[in-house]
């Protein structure tokens, strides 16, 4: 049995939150956006970061090795 993160369409509902992130960034980056847009663009990045937070410390709280997850979920150099 699978669980909710190693699902396919979990995996790819966060793959759409990188993918929508990256493309307000660049879109911020060129357009350089005014007022509201900005702001929804603003607002819209911060509730991804918050979800993407979430996701990490519910994956840290599941685990059955912490130490393992936490290493696991971090990108090294």
């Amino acid at each position: 049995m699978t669980t909710p993160r190693e699902s396919l369409s979990y995996q790819l509902f966060m793959l759409s939150l990188c993918a929508y992130t990256l493309l307000a960034l660049i879109a911020e980056v060129i357009l350089r956006p005014q007022g509201q847009v900005r702001l929804v663009l603003e607002y819209a990045d911060t509730a991804i970061c918050v979800a993407f937070l979430v996701d990490f410390f519910l994956c840290l709280y599941r685990a059955p090795n912490r130490l393992r997850a936490e290493s696991a979920n971090w990108i090294i150099w």
